[in-house]
């Protein structure tokens, strides 16, 4: 009971970014982190401080032709594109299934 927990999706005594937060740390974090797998060089770790995650306005390996477009770019979800991503509208769908 003592130990830092992620916070559940719809729980709203939690700010959005610890929940957004842990989301990414629950499906993203096993291949987004350093040494992960995962192209891109951004932190899914909830326990990574905002400004090392590289999260938002972080550089992306290839932006699409648009330097606009970031991991996430606050209140601009077009640019947006971790929320791309996981739409399926740029690229495969993210996290993959199974």
């Amino acid at each position: 009971a003592q130990l830092p927990a992620l916070a559940p999706p719809h729980d709203f005594t939690h700010s959005v970014e610890q929940r957004a937060r842990s989301y990414l740390d629950a499906n993203c974090s096993q291949c987004h982190q350093p040494g992960g797998p995962a192209l891109g060089p951004w932190d899914a770790r909830a326990d990574t401080p905002r400004e090392l995650a590289g999260l938002v306005g972080g550089a992306l390996i290839d932006d699409g032709g648009a330097a606009s477009n970031r991991v996430v770019v606050p209140g601009d979800p077009d640019h947006s594109y971790v929320l791309q991503r996981l739409a399926g509208t740029r690229g495969p769908r993210m996290p993959p299934v199974g």
